[in-house]
């Protein structure tokens, strides 16, 4: 039994459909309403916070012929077509997994990605990947995809006054691809919009970023977040507000736990069974403990460790006592967390998070669950050990 049940609902993408991010929100409508449109946009989201949501609404709202103030109409054709991911002047792109021999680009993908899309407006590169039902590869936007955006830039608009290209995940372009953008990003034709979505700038080239207006979207609140999935994805109330404590703020990884096919009560067993282990160094059972972890979805073994990563950072304070352990789930975990918080100064527990953080990474990634499961086991044995 997972975190959650229930019916998804199919999200429109408008902007009271948006989750929290206010602010940001009402710049982008008045820029809109005022006429002050920016040949060039990047979002930055360092966690999934919206930013494919806000491109979404905000490639709506300026296609809308009937938006009123602070949201588009959701009637008119345009919008109808929005809706469906089908407006013939809002280009999409996105990484893939290039295959030469097929010459493929991103319209190859357009089913897949309006599947991902109209069931679930948050969602990372993982998803996309499962998604695309090929998790081993990492997925690059090509210089072909670049020639395939630069020939849509080339055409006439059908029936709008706009042309907007929305390019998720642009850090993910390749060297050539970048270049043979910029000067088409730098002066589009007219009526052309750019909106660029990134997780870093870091690989992203400077040149382009100079010719963006940047908005970094803030991480967004675990009521915000609970709210989402109580209110979209019918989770069970109990369930939205322990996904979105866990979740560290990622909407992508909140949804991934509540509807993940393991219980919260296994995952208490599990964290109890392990941290004991690794006090104890017990290594002869720590073994037989990875290979049965290792049987479990790459879903559940991120939820898992992004559930120890909480359980970790809550150690040093009370409202742990309050909210993980008083839940019905733990009630048959004898663990007296009292003790366990006494075991972690703020060195450790540092040493610790950084320790999750890489193995959700490299689960996420799809590496052998076993060596990264034994790596963070004998780091949580050496942190143990710590002298203070």
């Amino acid at each position: 039994m997972g975190f959650a049940s229930g019916i998804v609902q199919i999200c429109s993408m408008f902007y009271s459909d948006v989750i929290g991010q206010d602010f940001i929100k009402k710049q982008m409508l008045q820029s809109a309403r005022e006429g002050r449109i920016a040949h060039a946009v990047l979002i930055r989201e360092h966690l999934v916070s919206g930013a494919f949501a806000l491109a979404w609404a905000y490639a709506r709202y300026l296609q809308c012929t009937n938006r009123s103030e602070e949201d588009s109409c959701g009637k008119c054709s345009s919008c109808l077509q929005i809706s469906k991911l089908a407006h013939p002047d809002v280009h999409l792109s996105f990484p893939i997994i290039n295959d030469e021999t097929k010459k493929q680009t991103t319209d190859y993908y357009l089913p897949e990605w309006r599947s991902l899309c109209l069931n679930r407006t948050y969602f990372d590169l993982n998803d996309w990947l499962t998604t695309l039902g090929d998790d081993k590869k990492q997925p690059l936007i090509s210089t072909r995809e670049a020639e395939n955006i630069l020939h849509k830039t080339q055409l006439k608009t059908f029936n709008s006054p706009w042309k907007i290209v929305i390019i998720w995940m642009a850090e993910r372009m390749n060297a050539s691809a970048a270049n043979k953008l910029l000067k088409i990003i730098e002066e589009p034709e007219p009526g052309t919009v750019f909106i660029l979505i990134v997780r870093s700038t870091e690989t992203v080239l400077p040149t382009i970023l100079s010719r963006c207006q940047q908005i970094h979207l803030p991480t967004l609140k675990e009521e915000e977040i609970s709210e989402y999935l109580k209110d979209t994805h019918s989770v069970k109330p109990e369930m939205a507000e322990l996904a979105s404590r866990f979740c560290d703020g990622d909407v992508a990884k909140a949804f991934r736990l509540a509807h993940t096919d393991v219980s919260l009560e296994e995952f208490a067993a599990e964290f109890v069974s392990w941290s004991r282990m690794c006090y104890n160094a017990r290594l002869l059972e720590i073994v037989p403990w990875i290979n049965d972890m290792a049987r479990m979805s790459r879903e559940g073994l991120q939820g898992f460790i992004s559930f120890s990563s909480f359980l970790f950072k809550e150690s040093l304070g009370e409202r742990i006592l309050e909210s993980g352990f008083s839940h019905p789930s733990f009630q048959k975990v004898e663990f007296r967390m009292e003790g366990f918080s006494r075991l972690f100064n703020p060195k450790r527990l540092k040493r610790m998070l950084d320790a999750l953080d890489l193995a959700h990474f490299e689960i996420g990634r799809n590496l052998n669950p076993k060596p990264v499961l034994f790596a963070l086991s004998t780091e949580l044995m050496r942190t143990y050990k710590m002298k203070d």
